[in-house]
């Protein structure tokens, strides 16, 4: 069994990283977020999956979550998410990424022809309010660290602006500090 996936505490906060094979920046435009973003928002609506805060960069995206069975949330998240952006990818004929898709797929992987995501997702639970104080200002700094942006308020991918300003982004965030 993997650990890298595993969730000691069913009522734990987690932060959590999932990555695009080879890092790919395949998040490139505004319908390749919102197909991500559509993805959770739908396990925020329907399967008491809670978002606390989140940023989506172009080859990865970080949650800091909480609710019932989030390993198997986070799958299904993966899964639905990667579907839809091969279908975009093919509508787009971008053979060149859909072939570098093909070729990273592991070969016991008999169910598909793409590897979209890298497997398994990296959780950490949080701790204490100063661990997870931390963890915010991680994952809104990423934008500016990698000149997305000049200041984390600006990347409409992130939940900084609402932290901000308590205006909603893309995604349902319930703040917990």
């Amino acid at each position: 069994m993997r650990s890298r996936n595993k969730i000691y505490n069913a009522n734990g906060v987690y932060f959590i990283t999932s990555t695009v094979v080879d890092w790919l920046e395949l998040f490139n435009s505004d319908n390749s977020f919102e197909i991500l973003a559509d993805c959770i928002n739908f396990y925020i609506r329907k399967k008491n999956f809670k978002v606390h805060a989140y940023v989506f960069m172009k080859n990865h995206f970080h949650l800091i979550c909480s609710g019932e069975n989030i390993s198997k949330s986070i799958g299904s998240i993966k899964s639905f998410s990667a579907k839809k952006m091969i279908e975009k990818l093919k509508d787009e004929n971008n053979y060149e990424v859909l072939n570098k898709l093909r070729e990273t797929k592991k070969k016991h992987k008999t169910d598909r022809q793409f590897q979209f995501w890298q497997e398994g997702f990296y959780p950490k639970e949080v701790l204490s309010n100063g661990e997870l104080k931390q963890k915010i200002e991680y994952i809104h700094y990423n934008p500016v660290k990698k000149n997305y942006c000049a200041e984390m308020a600006d990347w409409k991918y992130s939940s900084a602006n609402y932290y901000k300003t308590g205006i909603e982004g893309i995604i349902f965030v319930e703040r917990i500090i």
